[in-house]
């Protein structure tokens, strides 16, 4: 695999979302062709153990992304609920992006 680094210039897209009764913001960026290319996530109340999982978290999706997984097979790989709801925050995260889309 090799990484598909991101442009240095590139335009973001901002969504607030709610997952676990905590808020959250998800910042993505694309590819020139639409594909998602990297995320960053931090909940609304920053500097917490919570912040830290979230950040983390949206880097590996990033990683995961820039090495040529694609957005649907980690959507496909997410936990999800008996209802289908995604049971963690990269899910919900995920999903918060599919609904900006």
């Amino acid at each position: 695999m090799t990484r598909q680094k991101p442009p240095d210039r590139r335009k973001s897209e901002s969504v607030e979302f709610d997952f676990g009764g905590r808020g959250y913001v998800v910042t993505f960026s694309r590819y020139f062709d639409g594909k998602i290319m990297e995320a960053f996530l931090s909940p609304l109340k920053r500097g917490s153990e919570i912040d830290v999982n979230a950040n983390d978290a949206a880097t590996l999706f990033s990683i995961a992304i820039q090495n040529d997984s694609s957005f649907d097979e980690i959507e496909a790989a997410m936990t999800k609920h008996a209802d289908g709801a995604p049971a963690g925050i990269v899910g919900a995260m995920i999903q918060a992006i599919r609904s900006a889309t």
